[in-house]
């Protein structure tokens, strides 16, 4: 495995919260209320966790959702903010953290566990029309997403994996980063997340295209995948891509938060149905039971008797 180039980067970013997880408790006797942290209003993230919301809401759940710029912002917050339990992440952040090589990171690795794996993500790869495939990003001026961004992560591993080195990298929000290409100041941008995303709704099809990536790089990180055609009004060509799986993760939430979540998965569970085919179009991908290597699965059942907690599925 190539030194991941970002690792500082995620360590700044989570190393307050191994110091906390430790320490994180809920007061026995408060009323519970479970919190689930997303991603931007630009994004699909926001929308499974307001699909989740409705549902456990309708069932009792008091269920908070919030938004974030990504997927380390939501592991380190599940483990650092009292008022956060869940968080909704890119299945290749755990690779990073247990790749590592820093005890402190690989500990926080080791206590994440997944409730369910989702849907694909996948890599959009908005560039202007010269840019035929990733390996024309080199020397040119790229927006890579925000700092701690699931999109940053997955960027620079992808520039590591093809040997691509752009001249210059911009950390830029997403909206930002589609200003900044509108007005030339960038060649190109990358936005992992769910397909349709509103972000695309509008793009000036006589200057921009999304831009293929070959699966033969890519190969072992990510799944292959493909935007469909008229995905966007814009977008009349299939575009072949990879992707990453969304993943719904806690962690080590085993005492009072235990019930809660297992019924929270039971809604989710029981209310798939309803998901596909009246919240986001992501869900209809969905494959509750789908294997995920290297996640474990979250394994408190209450027990009805005793509430004897278990910790992990075997």
């Amino acid at each position: 495995m190539r030194v991941l180039l970002l690792y500082c980067g995620v360590a700044r970013l989570l190393m307050p919260a191994t110091f906390l997880f430790f320490s994180l408790t809920v007061t026995a006797g408060d009323p519970l209320s479970i919190g689930v942290i997303t991603g931007d209003r630009s994004g699909t993230y926001i929308k499974i966790g307001e699909d989740i919301a409705r549902l456990a809401n309708a069932d009792g759940l008091n269920l908070n959702v919030y938004e974030s710029n990504g997927s380390l912002e939501n592991i380190a917050a599940v483990f650092e903010r009292d008022e956060v339990h869940l968080g909704l992440v890119q299945s290749d952040v755990l690779g990073y953290l247990q790749e590592s090589q820093n005890r402190k990171l690989e500990r926080v690795a080791q206590k994440i566990v997944m409730m369910f794996p989702l849907y694909n993500e996948e890599v959009h790869l908005l560039a202007k029309k010269d840019i035929a495939s990733i390996h024309d990003l080199n020397n040119r001026v790229v927006a890579v997403g925000s700092k701690g961004s699931g999109t940053n992560l997955t960027s620079e591993l992808l520039f590591e994996i093809t040997n691509v080195w752009p001249r210059k990298k911009h950390f830029l929000t997403n909206q930002s980063a589609l200003d900044s290409l509108n007005k030339g100041e960038i060649d190109a941008l990358f936005y992992v997340s769910g397909y349709p995303v509103p972000l695309f709704k509008k793009i000036d099809e006589e200057r921009f295209h999304l831009v293929p990536l070959s699966d033969n790089d890519e190969a072992g990180y990510y799944i292959n995948s493909v935007i469909p055609k008229n995905t966007y009004i814009w977008q009349s060509q299939a575009v072949n891509t990879v992707a990453v799986k969304a993943v719904l993760m806690t962690a080590g939430f085993y005492d009072e938060y235990c019930e809660d979540i297992g019924r929270l998965m039971n809604v989710i569970r029981n209310n798939i149905h309803n998901l596909k085919e009246s919240g986001h179009p992501k869900w209809k991908e969905v494959e509750l039971d789908y294997v995920l290597n290297n996640w474990d699965r979250y394994g408190c059942i209450p027990s009805v008797a005793n509430n004897v907690l278990t910790e992990k599925d075997e």
